[in-house]
């Protein structure tokens, strides 16, 4: 297989996306896919990755790509599970309370920050819509949140999350009962969970 062969190859299962370190890794130099690179025009969105002209922006995945400690959830995370009508006009991820998230807030992300003991609570991978692996809360995890932050929220949302979590087939309400016992709004959310 010929270098070109490698990157076209890596592009299209990257959904259009370049990146260097994974190329490199199959033998690629850096030299060679710079020029790749300024011979195609391909967008920079990221420190060493690349969208070529066939690949669709994927905000939540370059946000990923950039900040690996950081962990979609709330509004984004709901979008994720399809628990919003709207697709949140701000990126919202966690991170531990001793991260410096100066530099995401400044781009308009909203930053929610927890201790060692929480960070890694309902931690999954998920696909978004453009089919970029992207790692957020899972949707009991993401109740949880929302509940705790409800009066922080647009009411509207939150309660087209509540609806659309009560009606979910795949919702694991021992999962929720157990994340909400872990963050102290048992009762909370016990309350709330038998009003839907």
């Amino acid at each position: 297989m010929t270098k070109l062969e490698i990157i076209k190859e890596e592009v299209k299962k990257s959904n259009g996306y370049l990146i260097f370190k994974d190329i490199i890794k199959k033998g690629v130099s850096k030299t060679f896919l710079i020029n790749y690179v300024q011979k195609n025009k391909l967008e920079r969105v990221a420190r060493g990755v690349y969208l070529s002209k066939e690949g669709l922006k994927d905000n939540m995945y370059i946000l990923s790509l950039k900040n690996q400690k950081a962990i979609l959830s709330y509004e984004s995370a709901l979008d994720l599970h399809g628990l919003t009508k709207k697709e949140p006009s701000n990126i919202s991820v966690t991170v531990l309370k001793s991260y410096n998230a100066t530099h995401l807030r400044t781009k308009g992300v909203k930053v929610h920050q927890v201790s060692e003991d929480l960070i890694n609570m309902g931690k999954i991978n998920i696909e978004t819509k453009y089919g970029n692996d992207v790692i957020a809360y899972d949707m009991e995890r993401t109740i949880c949140d929302v509940i705790k932050n409800k009066d922080r929220m647009d009411s509207q949302t939150f309660s087209y999350a509540m609806k659309k979590y009560s009606k979910n087939k795949n919702k694991n309400i021992d999962s929720l009962m157990n994340y909400a016992q872990l963050l102290g709004i048992e009762d909370t959310v016990t309350f709330i969970m038998d009003l839907l």
